[in-house]
């Protein structure tokens, strides 16, 4: 795992996500079949990271204690989303619930997850629940904004050379092609 310090966030928000049951949802882009469930958790934790780059939210990530035999919760940084492994046979759901529940009630919390019992507690408690894919579709949307931000920003570039007036380059030119 990468880890790094906090970044400033811009808004009082909160995702959680169910992370498992996330990667389990979206296995057309992380393939369970064809790679380990290690390689998946990567590369879901390297996307889920750039979405927090965008969002400038506070982003957490539970998973469950998978084969892992631990008493204790264990908590991490991935870049600067916090990573949770439950304790051993404690659920993420029941992790998630229990965060939720103690959450303080000036940040607002969304909640990912595929899971009906556990969306219909986060509606129950004040939070928005997100399906699997609808946090897949805004993290593609975000990844077409960018794109479309980066070709406009190429295309009005702030260089010397373009803040130049044609006649100006002109006799730069003729400058630089002089024989000394």
């Amino acid at each position: 795992m990468r880890y790094s310090g906090n970044v400033g966030l811009v808004s009082n928000e909160c995702i959680i996500i169910d992370g498992y049951n996330v990667i389990h949802a979206w296995n057309d882009l992380l393939d369970l079949e064809n790679n380990t469930l290690e390689h998946c958790r990567e590369k879901f934790l390297e996307i889920i990271s750039s979405y927090q780059g965008y969002k400038k939210i506070k982003v957490i990530v539970v998973f469950d204690a998978y084969n892992i035999k631990s008493k204790k919760v264990s908590i991490s940084k991935y870049d600067n989303i916090e990573v949770v492994f439950t304790k051993e046979e404690q659920k993420a759901d029941n992790y998630i619930e229990r965060m939720v529940a103690d959450e303080e009630e000036h940040l607002k919390f969304k909640v990912v997850t595929s899971d009906y019992l556990e969306q219909t507690m986060v509606l129950r408690l004040g939070g928005v629940r997100v399906t699997p894919n609808e946090l897949k579709n805004e993290i593609k949307e975000l990844k077409k904004s960018a794109k479309n931000y980066s070709k406009e920003t190429k295309l009005h570039s702030n260089t010397i050379m373009s803040n130049i007036d044609e006649d100006m380059m002109k006799k730069l030119d003729k400058y630089r092609k002089k024989d000394y």
